[in-house]
């Protein structure tokens, strides 16, 4: 588990997708450079001998919006930007018991954000999930 900044690969998470023809010709898309963060850090918090919670923070090439926090089932609470609509932070409050029905909690996690369209920015969603896929966050 990590509690310092670890930088992100842009190349591993801002790839092209596969090339699409538009009006003749072949194109490929790739995400905003503005919608992929930069860096991430993680850390767990105990709250008793059961409970803690995991906190994951994203840092991106300009951080100057005020946030909003908002909160999902399952015990998650998700800080966004209130203009650009990246996600800034990822927590949530987990069981101990419960850890191996949540085995892979970068998993979990894009399920859930997965399930809120239109409260994320789309590109920056795509970069989030992307980011936890390749990169052991938990």
């Amino acid at each position: 588990m990590s509690t310092g900044w670890i930088s992100i690969s842009q190349k591993d998470i801002n790839q092209p997708s596969k090339h699409e023809e538009f009006n003749g010709s072949k194109t490929h898309f790739m995400l905003s450079p503005s919608d992929v963060p930069i860096a991430y850090r993680s850390n767990r918090e105990n709250i008793d001998a059961k409970n803690f919670v995991f906190h994951i923070e994203f840092r991106y090439l300009s951080q100057s919006e005020t946030l909003k926090n908002i909160r999902l089932p399952g015990d998650l609470e998700i800080s966004i930007g209130t203009k650009s609509k990246r996600i800034y932070s990822i927590s949530m409050q987990l069981n101990r018991e419960l850890l191996p029905e949540i085995s892979d909690l970068d998993s979990y996690i894009e399920s859930k954000i997965g399930h809120e369209p239109g409260q994320f920015s789309g590109g920056n969603r795509d970069a989030i999930r992307r980011v936890l896929m390749t990169n052991d966050i938990a």
